[in-house]
């Protein structure tokens, strides 16, 4: 039970998804009803568990199932329970704490009657099931876009007037990608939110959209593509041999080119000068991978060519 207000179709104490009735509502059930001289009869209970006898024509016909809550004072006594169920509108009809427009039906008759009530009465709400609405998400920017993950910026700028359950990004490499493939779950309501894309492919083109969930279903944002970037390749500096007292060969060994092909390869040196030093010198501190050992004899000077 609650006592009256004066907007239109709100949702007072019901809740998520409904709403007061507004008195245009009330007026189709009504209408459907039969009309205001015999709806009631075809609104109550039938029979006189609930209701006083003689409970005059009650056949619930429409499955409202109205009830004989009758009405509360501020002061909290009720009154007239078991002979009338009066039920608000949403609709106010004067000044504040002014009249409320209420239907009501009584045991010893079928009219509906249209009455003002006082705005701090209390009556019977029913709840209305309102239309359903999904909200509104826009995808905004792509950012930090790397070989495997990426971030994408979206916001929910409406929640269609139901609680938003789920946000985030969903991605595919074909278009129109949904959350029933790879998306991220980024908390609830209206606001901004940044997503975190992982487990991506390098080299890869992708297409990305925001999403928000009320129960009203699942909205998508705008559709934004991007492209990962390639990863470098591996390769393996071959030992030095056939050393000579002006020459040395060595090479490379290209293990993985990487998700793009390798368009350079380039063999960086070292200048070794010849002293005459009977020892052997470790050199992988000074020239990792390049050299490993120098002969005895040698010693060198590092110089990248």
């Amino acid at each position: 039970m609650q006592s009256g207000f004066g907007d239109p179709g709100i949702q007072g104490i019901c809740p998520d998804g409904w709403h007061i009735p507004t008195i245009g509502e009330w007026a189709d059930l009504i209408s459907l009803a039969g009309g205001e001289e015999i709806a009631g009869g075809a609104l109550k209970e039938a029979g006189t568990t609930h209701w006083n006898s003689p409970n005059t024509g009650a056949s619930n016909s429409t499955g409202f199932t109205g009830l004989p809550g009758g009405y509360r004072w501020p002061n909290g006594d009720y009154f007239s329970l078991g002979k009338n169920g009066a039920w608000w509108t949403s609709n106010g009809i004067g000044y504040y704490n002014g009249p409320v427009d209420e239907r009501m039906v009584r045991y010893d008759g079928v009219a509906v009657n249209s009455d003002e009530i006082h705005f701090d009465i209390g009556c019977s709400v029913r709840c209305l099931k309102s239309a359903t609405v999904q909200a509104t998400v826009n995808t905004t920017s792509i950012s930090n876009v790397y070989a495997y993950t990426a971030e994408c910026g979206s916001i929910v700028t409406n929640d269609g007037g139901i609680a938003v359950t789920a946000r985030g990004v969903c991605w595919s490499t074909f278009p129109n990608p949904a959350i029933a493939g790879s998306h991220t779950n980024d908390g609830t309501g209206i606001g901004p939110f940044t997503s975190a894309i992982t487990g991506l492919v390098p080299s890869t083109h992708y297409y990305v959209r925001a999403y928000a969930t009320n129960s009203a279903g699942t909205a998508y944002g705008e559709e934004h593509d991007f492209s990962t970037y390639t990863t470098i390749p591996t390769v393996n500096t071959l030992p030095i041999r056939w050393i000579t007292g002006s020459s040395a060969i060595s090479g490379g060994d290209i293990i993985n080119s990487g998700t793009a092909n390798v368009t350079s390869r380039v063999f960086a040196g070292v200048l070794l000068l010849i002293l005459q030093l009977p020892m052997t010198i470790q050199v992988t501190d000074l020239v990792p991978e390049l050299l490993k050992v120098i002969r005895p004899g040698l010693i060198f000077q590092q110089l990248i060519f």
